[in-house]
């Protein structure tokens, strides 16, 4: 009986330590994937920023912008002018 007994415990102690195993694979394989992932995320957003910064349009509007800077520049210069 006592064989029986050890054989039962081996067969459990096999099916835990299998289960075990199979799990903390399932959940390593898991984290390795989350990450790959996240990373892929973020490279394709610095691209699609990249992207966005270098189209012309970009260089563009940042002309315009220094463009409207300087007319308003002029345009407090010349009423600080009519007022005195």
């Amino acid at each position: 009986m006592t064989r029986l007994a050890q054989r039962v415990a081996e067969s459990r102690g096999f099916l835990y330590f299998g289960s075990f195993l199979f799990v903390g694979v399932f959940v390593v394989v898991n984290l390795f994937i989350a990450v790959v992932l996240n990373n892929l995320e973020s490279v394709k957003i610095e691209q699609a920023a990249e992207t966005e910064r270098r189209q012309p349009q970009h260089a563009v509007i940042a002309t315009l912008e220094e463009i409207r800077q300087r007319l308003d520049e002029v345009e407090r210069h010349l009423r600080k002018e009519v007022q005195s």
